[in-house]
């Protein structure tokens, strides 16, 4: 754990499947999910319990 972040890793699994996955298990439990990132492919997730996917501004964007 760094910086008080638990990191996850899976062997043959990317990331993005990982956070589906995670963030559809939480909202199940109740839980609100926040996700934030230059993907779009995370815009797939966005439903009720994942209120919102942030797209970051680069200094390309500025």
């Amino acid at each position: 754990m760094a910086a008080g972040v638990n990191c996850i890793e899976r062997q043959g699994v990317e990331a993005d499947d990982i956070i589906a996955s995670y963030s559809t298990q939480y909202t199940a439990y109740g839980f609100d999910v926040l996700l934030i990132s230059n993907d779009n492919d995370f815009l797939q997730l966005v439903h009720d319990g994942i209120n919102e996917v942030a797209k970051l501004k680069t200094t390309e964007d500025a």
